[in-house]
């Protein structure tokens, strides 16, 4: 089920450093379509609210109308007639403003502040790398565990969540701890089996061998055995039932373009390597020669070494030859594999079809039995829908297997493919002990087969098979599991508004393209936290009963689990979807967040509502940075290249129009050529491959931004120790929420084949579109971190307040509503110039070292004015830019 996740964590996987500007620090990493400067990096948001509209048109639509002498003609009389109410003005103002601008010195503003301070490294202008500012003691002070490829805070905070669990399944059931519901009792049992390493080495090998045994043995280490090779389905339903699916994919998953249903559904298998790409056409006389790429190399040496040291088989060339050709069939069957990045168009994969056409286009399988021997209960027809995920694959996968198909050698090498593969799944369901492997491979196999760190290890597993027993436990062991809930319902709410109004005042979409994206805006739902199910044991110990799990046998439990689970599945295919259904993908224990397109949903689960990410009582600007920039994420994948396909109830059809998809291409090529210009470790990043995700991160920021904007009245606050506004905060929490260390292998692997950008890219990339940020780090146009359309506005009313405050003897509320009218007249870039000479000649040099930005001379002539006080001007910039999202400059944002 295509999903679209936040941050897949897979126990050994993410991202960190590295990344420059191709073309240079100073470098504009983007142009777009029609050779103006500057990313529209919320593709589906309007232009002027995607925040990098041109400062330039803004200045030349200001000349074309009021001129800068009429604004000055204008100032004079407004401080005219300002001076003559401020008697009755101030005294109110003084009744309403004057606790504004002040720390915030509760508990956790200040537990947040110092937290975040530890992890900044100050030494770093914020405006040449924020990443680096904002993350670099901590890389430097966090330690990569054991075993890990990568580290960052969601893995911590993971890593917390685990633990909680792991503690109550290591303690002793006698009423001393939290009682566990029969259910919880089998998930208890199943970690402990899996942890037993005494009972497991007793064991040894005997499991595995004995369930070869009972599937005809493996005719790879038996050469002597002259029996026929077995037919393709009997093979696959040995292995179906437990859950392998070695050269086809068969399951029960939603009608893409038909929601309302279940059907069966036939989709590319997982090869013994993940990643497709990685295998190389290969022959059996290129591995005997070990001519090969390592990958293909070390591959052969690990079947070799279990065939040898676990199944007895005679070192012959008979075995080599046997080995080399599994590996040339697998590999032969990737190259005709679609790669993931076109897996992921789901409008070309899709391919509906029925039990007898499929038997005449992939006739390799006699699907006529095989399919109802599958679903037994479902009396299946001729006519049964069948959706296939490539149908261009099959028909070459069914040419390809019909060639081994004709020999009998091509049958055995079939058979012994197929039987490896289960193989090699179950070494890891055996005693740590018994998967010591020699140095030359061991770490091929380790990241092959994911073997970490033991505990983990056995937390996954139950969690694969008891997905909901665990997480109710996890649940009900966190203090205010609920508030978390209701708070967080709320975050997500209002980023979901902002969404709203996004959509709804987009101006390059036709009406009929607006009309379908509000209503699927209006149908999202979101799962939060977990289902109030969790609660019920009666329900939960219901549905595992049939469930059998049994001490000291790890194996068996995964076998028996694997086609419990199984069985769950295929049981889904007459029953009537549910999308607000918690489903094993999408558990309250995963550490991570999704959107699934076909349901429309979006998923939060409560394994990752934890600090730094979330946290009540913590300050909104912190937790709209993070976890609300995670809701804006998920959200945003309803509309990038993938999601905008799916209508308001999850069918998969084209529903824009021709001009508006064509805009939007445009738009999102933009941000494409952007990423295509960073660098990782030397190596460009590919814009387009990580397209999908960079478009969420981009407009999931900006969600996050003006909804946080929206609900916090204390925005003007500053944080202790940080010294920052609430606004600097804001992005600082954004950026420390992908702090992360990583080997420089797998931040490869990552450029290479996952779909993310590296942390470092998460960070500066759209924080380089973000003209607000900018302005609230006074990063000068043409620094690292400025985008190149970065908006005046802040300067404009900075400036302006310059020669009012300097006017006043005592400030009024009324220059409020003044000052409002004299920024809709006038949208002029007003600059640093019309500051007094003796102003900038006396504070035009400074240590800072961006003294020459028009904003920060503007803040050192508000240090020489002793009347109004800090907090007045801090106050009065935070009410006039919260004015200007309501009003005149809302498109500004």
């Amino acid at each position: 089920m295509p999903t679209a996740g936040y941050e897949c964590v897979a126990l050994n996987e993410n991202v960190a450093k590295s990344g420059r500007l191709a073309n240079g620090v100073d470098g504009a990493p983007c142009n777009g379509a029609n050779g103006s400067n500057g990313c529209h990096a919320a593709v589906l948001l309007p232009d002027a609210a995607s925040g990098v509209r041109s400062g330039r048109k803004r200045h030349k639509a200001f000349v074309g109308g009021t001129s800068v002498i009429g604004c000055t003609v204008l100032l004079a009389c407004i401080l005219v007639m300002l001076f003559g109410i401020f008697l009755l003005s101030s005294f109110v103002y003084r009744l309403t403003d004057a606790s504004t601008g002040e720390y915030c010195m509760t508990n956790e503003c200040i537990k947040v502040s110092g937290v975040m301070m530890s992890k900044m490294n100050r030494s770093v202008d914020p405006c040449d790398d924020f990443y680096e500012y904002a993350c670099g003691q901590w890389k430097q002070d966090t330690p990569m565990p054991y075993m890990m490829l990568q580290w960052n805070e969601i893995y911590r905070i993971g890593m917390d969540a685990w633990t909680t669990v792991r503690r109550r399944f290591e303690q002793a059931n006698d009423g001393s701890s939290y009682p566990l519901n029969r259910a919880q009792l089998k998930a208890q049992k199943l970690y402990q089996s899996c942890m037993d390493e005494e009972a497991l080495q007793k064991l040894g090998m005997t499991p595995m061998l004995d369930f070869v045994g009972s599937v005809g043995g493996w005719l790879l280490v038996n050469n002597t055995d002259d029996r026929p090779a077995e037919v393709l389905e009997t093979s696959l339903l040995n292995l179906f039932r437990s859950g392998y699916y070695p050269i086809i994919w068969v399951g029960v998953a939603l009608d893409e373009m038909n929601t309302s249903r279940h059907v069966i559904m036939i989709d590319q298998p997982v090869l013994s390597y993940h990643q497709v790409e990685v295998f190389t056409v290969v022959t059996v006389d290129d591995l005997l020669a070990r001519n090969a790429s390592d990958t293909m190399l070390q591959l052969f040496d690990f079947i070799y070494y279990v065939a040898r040291e676990v199944f007895g088989a005679a070192d012959t060339p008979q075995l080599n030859t046997s080995i080399a050709s599994v590996i040339e069939f697998e590999a032969g069957m990737a190259t005709l594999m679609l790669p993931e990045a076109q897996k992921r168009d789901a409008l070309r994969t899709y391919h509906l079809t029925s039990l007898k056409e499929l038997t005449s286009t992939a006739p390799f399988v006699n699907w006529s039995s095989y399919i109802p021997t599958l679903f037994p209960k479902d009396n299946i027809i001729p006519d049964e829908p069948i959706v296939v995920k490539g149908i261009d694959w099959l028909k070459q996968l069914s040419h390809f297997v019909q060639h081994y198909q004709a020999t009998e050698h091509g049958r055995r090498v079939i058979e012994n493919y197929v039987k490896w593969r289960a193989i090699m799944h179950q070494f890891t369901f055996l005693g740590q002990g018994c998967t010591t492997f020699p140095p030359s491979i061991k770490s091929f196999v380790n990241t092959l087969l994911m073997v970490g760190n033991r505990w983990i290890f056995c937390l996954t597993r139950t969690m694969q098979i008891v997905t909901m027993p665990l997480a109710s436990l996890f649940v009900r062991l966190q203090p205010n599991g609920r508030l978390v809930r209701e708070e967080v319902l709320r975050i997500t709410d209002n980023v979901i508004d902002i969404l709203r109004d996004e959509v709804a005042a987009n101006k390059w979409m036709d009406a009929n393209t607006r009309q379908t994206a509000m209503a699927k805006v209006e149908r999202i739902r979101p799962l939060i936290a977990f289902p109030d199910n969790v609660y019920d044991d009666a329900d939960m110990e219901r549905e595992f009963e049939p469930l059998d799990i049994q001490e000291d046998d790890f194996f068996w439990n995964m076998m028996r689990g694997m086609r419990f689970a199984k069985q769950n599945e295929t049981g889904l295919l007459r029953k009537s979807p549910n999308r607000t259904t918690w489903t094993i993908d999408s558990s309250p224990m995963k550490v991570n967040a999704f959107y699934t397109f076909e349901k429309n949903i979006i998923v939060v689960p409560a394994a990752i509502l934890s600090p730094p990410l979330f946290s009540i009582g913590a300050p909104t600007a912190v937790n709209y940075a993070s976890i609300g920039t995670i809701i804006g994420h998920e959200l945003t994948h309803a509309f990038d290249n993938r999601g905008r396909h799916y209508d308001e109830w999850g069918n998969l059809r084209q529903w824009w129009s021709e001009k508006a998809s064509r805009e939007y291409v445009r738009k999102a090529e933009c941000l494409n050529n952007q990423y295509s210009n960073y660098t990782v470790q030397g190596i460009r990043v590919n814009g387009s491959k990580t397209s999908s995700e960079n478009i969420a991160d981009n407009v999931g920021l900006k969600l996050a931004y003006k909804a946080w904007r929206r609900q916090d009245d204390l925005q003007h606050q500053r944080f202790p120790g940080l010294n920052m506004t609430a606004e600097q905060a804001f992005f600082l929490g954004y950026a420390q929420t992908w702090c992360a260390k990583i080997t420089q292998q797998y931040e490869m692997f990552q450029v290479y084949y996952l779909f993310h950008s590296t942390e470092r890219l998460r960070v500066i990339g759209p924080l380089h579109n973000m003209p607000e940020f900018a302005e609230a780090f006074s990063c000068p146009k043409g620094s690292p971190m400025a985008s190149d359309a970065v908006s005046s506005t802040k300067n404009l009313i900075r400036i302006t307040l310059v020669a009012l405050t300097a006017t006043l003897a005592m400030p009024s509320p009324m220059l409020l509503s003044v000052l409002m009218l004299l920024l809709s007249v006038c949208r002029a870039q007003i600059v640093a110039d019309m500051l007094p000479s003796d102003v900038i000649n006396q504070y035009g040099a400074s240590k800072h070292n961006n003294q020459g930005s028009p904003v920060f001379r503007a803040n050192l002539f508000f240090d020489s004015v002793k009347q109004p006080s800090q907090d007045f001007v801090d106050n009065l910039l935070f009410k006039l830019k919260r004015e200007r999202g309501r009003r005149t400059f809302s498109g500004d944002y």
